[in-house]
């Protein structure tokens, strides 16, 4: 089995991705809909929010969200899964950072988050965290 066949299998899915950087999230809503996922893009924790809030009211729900857990100035992925755990339980959450000495990182789970997914990004690492959460 080739590599793409094999990474196709974790596909696909309806996914939240919420990251501040426009390159960041460019490359990881490519890497995930060339996995076969539908992506909706976010650049901050309040627009991540109303979008699953959106998703539930419209009977289209997430099946996973990616945050990143820093957001200068704005509101990041611990302040979004505050918010959305009360909402929905079993939001399937993926933490995702570039810094790796982040409390949060070494216990997510504490913070109802399934997975994390370490910048830079690679395709082995996300296709690895996709299993995880199915």
């Amino acid at each position: 089995m080739d590599d793409k066949a094999r990474y196709c299998q974790v596909g696909p899915g309806r996914a939240l991705l919420m990251d501040d950087q426009d390159s960041i999230r460019e490359i990881l809503r490519e890497m995930l809909e060339e996995l076969g996922w539908d992506v909706v893009c976010s650049c901050h924790g309040a627009e991540a929010v109303a979008l699953y809030r959106k998703s539930i009211d419209e009977g289209m729900p997430f099946s996973m969200i990616i945050l990143d857990l820093e957001v200068p100035n704005g509101i990041g992925g611990k302040e979004v899964m505050d918010e959305l755990l009360p909402l929905d339980p079993d939001v399937r959450a993926v933490v995702s950072s570039g810094y790796y000495d982040e409390p949060v990182l070494a216990n997510y789970q504490n913070y109802g988050f399934h997975a994390v997914l370490a910048k830079p990004y690679r395709i082995e690492d996300l296709t690895k965290v996709l299993r995880e959460l199915r």
